[in-house]
């Protein structure tokens, strides 16, 4: 409209209307106009840009990453020889970001022959989540889960068979280079 008086703006309404000032009344036009105005500023509302510079000196500047593998971070050389179904293995820390959990069984004489292992915990969400590892003879001692867990409040042996002396069970956690996860 580039600095147009409303009585122009009316006259150039009229004049695109074909209207000689008898088929509009000068209050439905302005009406029209004000309404036209309205609905194009809720379209393209007037923007302001507020810049300001901050001008500063960081000294002393620190970087935290999580923590790289660790086999046993979250139980650590849990021995199994006296272990029966339902037993459950001491919590000895949690995963410092959400992360995939390892097993890791150590069993120098090959003396398991089936091992079930249940995870409880949180998720990245806070949600509860469980995660189960099984062990059959001739399988990996070591598995990586799949689920991503944040806080770690149970790990149950459901089932075990063969153990003897010098079995060990170890929790740990994934490599934070291999899954998607926040920085610490």
């Amino acid at each position: 409209m580039g600095g147009k008086t409303r009585l122009q703006v009316r006259a150039d309404m009229r004049l695109d209307l074909k209207d000689s000032g008898a088929l509009w009344s000068d209050a439905e036009l302005d009406r029209c106009l004000e309404q036209a105005i309205s609905d194009l500023s809720r379209m393209l509302p007037l923007e302001k840009v507020f810049e300001q510079r901050l001008g500063f000196t960081v000294s002393a500047e620190a970087f935290t990453t999580p923590v790289d593998v660790s086999t046993d971070r979250i139980v650590a050389d849990e021995d199994i020889s006296g272990f029966s179904a339902g037993s459950t293995a001491t919590i000895d820390g949690q995963p410092d970001v959400p992360r995939p959990l390892t097993v890791t069984l150590t069993d120098a004489n090959n003396s398991i022959t089936g091992m079930t292992v249940i995870i409880k915990g949180m998720d990245e969400n806070e949600k509860g989540i469980t995660e189960t590892f099984h062990y059959s003879t001739g399988d990996a001692k070591t598995s990586t889960g799949k689920k991503y867990f944040k806080y770690v409040y149970e790990v149950e042996v459901d089932q075990i068979a063969g153990q003897g002396a010098a079995d060990v069970l170890d929790i740990g956690i994934g490599d934070f280079e291999d899954v998607w996860v926040s920085l610490a």
